[in-house]
């Protein structure tokens, strides 16, 4: 059996103009896993660019085995339907799931197998990092300091809750496949930016969780909160909703401060500063009389 099958969509309505190369990086992080037993699992859509689609057939030609390209449904237009595909596909004993352009740590799917193995935890979650400006720098989220100060098993999320207050699982993590089977675990196909609501689903479903120090991930991209407000607000406003479904409001008031914290007040720091208002001009002069 595959140990892992990491899951990558090709195409989708957020394919953007370097989709082919973020394949292509994301491929070649799970190719140059420690762990052997891992295979990229390329989820192709049927209306995927050009460019892509060549990727994609070229990737699978050159490692046999270790690259399978699964074609979509053309009815699965969106990323959320993509990533399903790859849940459906999946076959190895773990399954994670990449955004293009996101790269695996080398010994990634080896430290997540490990802590999964010794803890039977169904979730297995670490570190991410984000490309912080355009020269490639990575950055981590301060906030995952405090959630990841050592690894360690909880028996509920809420023994962990910046796994749900934060977005701490938008990647760099893995779930059992025999409980995404079980659970019913699914990307919402409605949903831009999904990714925020599917971690927390997971982990509210499962049971046991495995928090590891190491970074898993890195090169995830920092969100265009002007363009994508309205999809990040939807998809947190869902997983509040879980949340409050769980009984939880009180993880669900610091969700919405940090929601504010992590994209309300960086989007204003962003709009250019407003010109300061114009001197008053002199009085106008009586008419002649």
């Amino acid at each position: 059996m595959t140990d892992f099958s990491c899951v990558i969509t090709g195409g989708g309505e957020t394919e953007g103009a370097g989709g082919a190369d973020a394949l292509r990086a994301s491929v070649a992080s799970v190719l140059g896993q420690s762990l052997q037993g891992c295979e990229a699992l390329v989820v192709l859509a049927s209306g995927a660019g050009a460019a892509t689609r060549t990727a994609a057939r070229a990737l699978a030609d050159s490692a046999p085995g270790r690259v399978r390209l699964v074609h979509a449904d053309p009815a699965a237009r969106t990323t959320g339907a993509l990533r399903n595909a790859g849940l459906d596909a999946a076959t190895g004993r773990y399954v994670l799931v990449l955004t293009p352009g996101e790269r695996l740590h080398r010994h990634a799917c080896r430290n997540l197998w490990q802590a999964g193995e010794r803890s039977r935890a169904d979730l297995v979650a670490g570190r991410w990092s984000r490309t912080a400006d355009e020269g490639g720098k990575e950055q981590e989220p301060p906030w995952q300091d405090e959630l990841f100060v050592r690894s360690r098993t909880v028996t509920r999320f809420a023994e962990a809750p910046g796994l749900v207050v934060r977005d701490a699982l938008v990647t760099g993590f893995c779930l059992r496949r025999e409980a995404v089977r079980r659970h019913g675990l699914r990307y919402e196909e409605d949903l831009a930016h999904g990714e925020v609501l599917f971690g927390p689903l997971a982990a509210a479903a499962v049971g046991r969780i495995a928090l590891v120090r190491r970074l898993i991930v890195t090169g995830r991209a920092v969100p265009d909160r002007a363009r994508d407000l309205t999809a990040l607000v939807e998809a947190h406003r869902r997983v509040a909703n879980t949340l409050d479904a769980h009984g939880l409001p009180e993880l669900r008031e610091e969700r919405e401060l940090a929601f504010a914290r992590d994209h309300l007040v960086p989007l204003a720091r962003s709009f250019p500063a407003s010109p300061p208002p114009a001197a008053p001009g002199p009085p106008p002069r009586p008419p002649a009389s």
